[in-house]
């Protein structure tokens, strides 16, 4: 970055004035600062051509209105008069006035007051549009102003935002050349790829490969068949595995850590101890692990891996053992015999290791950190203090960090959901005393169980007649519905090894 003082400077003076022009264009004082930290993330992001930006105002409160566009359909219809109450008394006869006019007009009536922009900039922010004689409100929108709460700017915030944004456009960029590749495989004809298939490579035995659909929608194992969107591999010493957008990584029993691409074409990224732990984002495309040394003298080191340029971007010695807990916008934590460490893996240098202040961590996902306390998780989202504290043992959240999968009272208790953004619980459309194997949460919303069905005739021993058959279940989660209606999509023996993705 050109220079990271001169951007907090800049961002800590401006904050106020974020702030309170968001709540005056509409947003919910709640949301205001989540969407001024937007702003600021995708300024940041911009802020090593800063001499290419023109008005360094003029552009920030550009971003601002973006964002404010891109987050008013999370508050549209609902009520948030009950949220102005810190605000001036005459509020609301404001609020009305200002509602009659169009966006534009609004804008050209607030952003003078609130910002300090002259008229010649606020012209330049909205064109034609946004003339309207605006002296009347001038003094009613100062008072108001005044009155808006403005919580501290924690910079930190900013900067975990911006990797957030910048993941998402890299994301976005790969899921239109998947698409545009998928759309010429298909024009060229399904029937060539069992044939132009490449051979097993030369570190990986071969394995059988099928493109077939998926029923379940999330990337499911058994019978030593890993199942993906759309091709499915026999794989028989699978351990674990995660779903990606370009395909998934797969552990397998001997310490292997495998890419599988969307054609079922496999990449040795590296081995790990036979019980090692690695982790991967679908958001942020990235892949970790400790990989393990090739002898006597040599130590263990964390990888990371991005899937989109192909290449380990960060690397960092380690104390054994070692394990990844998770990976998430760009940055990779880790717990080694030193305690939980982080490591900045998109940083230009990512550097060593930095020791969290915290331990008990057991995923990141978006804005979103829980952690393990006795009998409890509790969940830490950017820019909210304190934290909120739900029952539960263990936690998987969903990639995007919205909802968080626990267990009750163990590793194999009963299986409960939580809303990160208020700590309320989701239906999990389980029938009470369900017995989960497995359990996982998409970016669709969705949650997908491994459920075991016992025999109706229970006999002595494991076998085939006696063990009962596992559902995949798959529930579309909602907090706005008192009951989740799920669908049973396959079954199979209980017996054999299943699992499902992480």
């Amino acid at each position: 970055m050109r220079n990271d003082a001169d951007f907090s400077a800049y961002a800590l003076a401006r904050w106020p004035s974020l702030v309170r022009s968001l709540v005056l264009l509409g947003a919910p004082p709640a949301e205001a600062s989540d969407v001024g930290l937007s702003a600021l993330a995708r300024l940041r992001g911009d802020w090593r051509r800063r001499d290419e930006l023109g008005d360094l105002d003029e552009h920030t409160f550009r971003l601002l209105l973006d964002a404010l566009h891109d987050a008013a359909g999370r508050w549209q219809g609902h009520a948030v008069d009950g949220e102005l109450e810190p605000l001036d008394p005459g509020w609301p006869e404001l609020r009305a006035r200002l509602d009659r006019l169009s966006e534009p007009q609004r804008a050209a009536v607030v952003l003078p007051v609130t910002t300090g922009l002259d008229d010649d900039q606020v012209g330049w922010l909205l064109g034609d549009a946004g003339a309207v004689p605006a002296g009347e409100l001038a003094e009613e929108v100062r008072r108001a102003a005044d009155s808006v709460p403005v919580p501290p700017l924690l910079l930190a915030d900013v900067a975990a935002r911006e990797r957030v944004e910048r993941r998402s456009r890299r994301r976005r960029l790969a899921r239109r050349s998947a698409l545009a590749l998928a759309v010429l495989a298909f024009v060229a004809g399904a029937w060539t790829w069992s044939a132009e298939r490449p051979g097993p490579p030369a570190d990986l035995p071969d394995v059988e490969a099928e493109r077939v659909a998926n029923p379940v929608g999330v990337g499911w194992y058994s019978d030593g068949t890993l199942r993906l969107d759309r091709v499915a591999l026999g794989i028989g010493d699978l351990e674990s595995f995660v779903q990606l957008e370009q395909g998934a990584v797969y552990a397998a029993t001997d310490g292997s850590v495998v890419l599988v691409d969307t054609e079922g074409d496999r990449t040795l990224l590296g081995r790990q101890d036979r019980d090692g732990v690695f982790a991967a984002s679908a958001v942020d495309g990235l892949v970790a692990w400790v990989q393990t040394g090739g002898g006597d003298d040599d130590g263990a080191e964390l990888r990371v891996f991005d899937v989109a340029s192909r290449e380990v971007v960060a690397a960092a010695p380690v104390r054994e053992p070692a394990r990844v807990i998770a990976v998430d916008a760009g940055v990779v934590y880790v717990e080694d015999a030193a305690g939980f460490s982080s490591l900045q893996a998109e940083a230009e240098d990512p550097g060593a290791l930095v020791l969290m202040g915290r331990p008990g961590l057991l995923d990141a996902a978006g804005p979103t950190l829980v952690y393990q306390l006795p009998g409890a998780v509790e969940i830490s989202r950017i820019g909210a203090v304190p934290g909120t504290v739900v029952p539960g043992f263990g936690g998987q959240l969903s990639p995007e960090g919205d909802y968080l999968l626990t267990r009750e009272g163990g590793p194999e208790g009963p299986v409960r959901i939580f809303d990160t953004l208020d700590g309320a619980e989701v239906d999990t459309g389980l029938a009470p005393g369900s017995e989960v194997l497995a359990a996982s949460l998409d970016r669709r919303g969705v949650a997908t169980y491994f459920v075991g069905r016992p025999s109706a005739d229970p006999d002595e021993g494991l076998r085939i007649s006696s063990a009962g058959s596992v559902l995949v279940v798959t529930c579309p989660l909602s907090d706005l519905v008192a009951e989740v209606t799920c669908s049973t999509r396959v079954s199979f023996p209980r017996i054999l090894p299943s699992a499902l993705a992480h």
